[in-house]
C-alpha cells in the first residue's frame, strides 16, 4: 500500500479570485505564501518520500516553501553576504500529468461570464459529460487519462510515501479514480487550497473490471487537513 499526499497549492494573487484559472501561470498570493508556511511547520516528510509538484507556478512556489526553498534572497544576502538563491532542502520532480486542466477559452473568465456567453457548455460540465470538451481547451476523457498514467507512475515507484503538489481539478480527479466515482460525483469535494487530501493506495486488482480506472483502488483518509499524516496508516 503506499499513501499518497495532495496538497493543492497556496491562494492566487487576488487578481484571478473567482475566475478558471488552469495553465494560466499565476503566482501565489501574500496571504496564499503565509497559508503555506503555516503548512510547511506542521507537516513532518519522512526521508523516504517521493515528492512531486506541477509544473506550474502557484504549484512551483508552494513547493518551493513545503520542500525547504522558501528564505528569501534578502534573507540570504544578510546571512552570506550573496544575492543568490540556496537550493531546495529536499528534491522535487515536476510531473506535467498533474497540472491542472486545460480550460482553453474559459482561462481566467469567471462562473458569470462564462454563463452569459456559453450556457449551454457549462450545463453540460456541471451534468458530468465525461466527453465534455473546454472550448479550444483539453477534454475530460483525456484529463483523466493522464491521472491514470500519474497513478501508474507512483505504483511503480520504490516509495511507499509520496507527496504531490497540484491543483484541485487533479486532486477530485484522483479522488474519483481512486474510488471508482463517475465523473458526474466530481464537483461534489471542495478543495482547500494550502491543505492535505490523504489517499492510502491498495495494489491493483488482477481480476478484469468493467471499470476504466485500471484496477487502481484506494480509500479517502483525509480531506482539506492541517496537520503532519504520515505514520497514521490504519
Amino acid at each position: 500500500m503506499k499513501r499518497l499526499i495532495l496538497i493543492r497549492h497556496g491562494k492566487v494573487s487576488s487578481e484571478y479570485a473567482g475566475r478558471f484559472i488552469g495553465t494560466t501561470d499565476a503566482p501565489l498570493g501574500e496571504e496564499g505564501r503565509e497559508d503555506v508556511k503555516r503548512l510547511s511547520n506542521l507537516l513532518q516528510i519522512p526521508e523516504s518520500t517521493y515528492c512531486l509538484s506541477s509544473p506550474l507556478l502557484r504549484a512551483t512556489e508552494t513547493a518551493d516553501i513545503l520542500f525547504g526553498k522558501a528564505e528569501s534572497t534578502l534573507e540570504l544576502k544578510a546571512e552570506l553576504e550573496v544575492e543568490t538563491k540556496i537550493k531546495p532542502k529536499e528534491k522535487y520532480d515536476l510531473l506535467s500529468d498533474i497540472q491542472e486542466i486545460n480550460f482553453g477559452n474559459w482561462e481566467n473568465k469567471t462562473y458569470q461570464e462564462i454563463d452569459s456567453k456559453d450556457p449551454g457548455n457549462l450545463n453540460s460540465l456541471y451534468k458530468g459529460d465525461t466527453g465534455f470538451v473546454f472550448p479550444a481547451g483539453e477534454g475530460i476523457a483525456p484529463f483523466f487519462d493522464r491521472l491514470r498514467n500519474f497513478l501508474k507512475q507512483i505504483n511503480e515507484n520504490k516509495f511507499e510515501n509520496i507527496i504531490a503538489i497540484t491543483h484541485a481539478g487533479v486532486i477530485r480527479g484522483l479522488i474519483c479514480l481512486l474510488m471508482n466515482l463517475e465523473f458526474k460525483d466530481f464537483f461534489s469535494f471542495q478543495i482547500d487550497t494550502a491543505a492535505l487530501t490523504v489517499l492510502d493506495i491498495y495494489e491493483p486488482i488482477d481480476e478484469p473490471t468493467t471499470s476504466s480506472n485500471d484496477n487502481f483502488r484506494g480509500s479517502l483518509k483525509g480531506l482539506n487537513l492541517f496537520t503532519n499524516v504520515f505514520g497514521d496508516k490504519r
